[in-house]
């Protein structure tokens, strides 16, 4: 993961899910390369599968 979204900016951080279904959160240092890297990434292959990347809308407070 690091190596497919490092080339859209600088990283702050990567989390990955180590269950099904998988999926990652990948944290900029920019909004615009966050944005610039949701546009690029999207449809790229990781292990011989498409991904889909899109930004992740914020938890509200009280779980709900």
């Amino acid at each position: 993961m690091e190596k497919i979204f490092s080339k859209y900016g600088r990283l702050n951080e990567i989390w990955l899910a180590t269950y099904a279904p998988y999926y990652a959160f990948i944290n900029y240092e920019s909004k615009s390369d966050m944005e610039y890297a949701c546009k690029k990434a999207d449809g790229e292959r990781v292990g011989g599968r498409r991904i889909r990347v899109t930004i992740a809308k914020p938890r509200r407070a009280g779980g709900g």
